[in-house]
């Protein structure tokens, strides 16, 4: 669980939300804003109490990205809907 975090990397632009994860191999995730359907957030009691979530984002057609264990998952989910709003 912590090891993830830690070999995760994540940016929100303005134009888009990229996932970075791994430490020695990389996978990385692209998801562009105009195509951007849902975005649902899940907080189990104990990640309430610790101020971290699970999101997904959802595209158009098949896309999805899910990050695990965010921090403050409340203003991610909030600053994702702001951008959404001016594309």
């Amino acid at each position: 669980m912590y090891l993830e975090k830690w070999t995760t990397e994540r940016a929100l632009t303005n134009r888009r939300l990229v996932i970075k994860r791994g430490l020695i191999r990389r996978q990385t995730e692209e998801m562009s804003f105009n195509r951007n359907e849902e975005v649902n957030l899940n907080q189990s009691i104990l990640q309430r109490i610790l101020g971290s979530g699970d999101m997904r984002v959802t595209g158009t057609g098949s896309g999805e990205v899910t990050m695990k264990n965010i921090d403050d998952p409340l203003g991610v989910q909030k600053k994702i809907n702001e951008v959404r709003q001016y594309q």
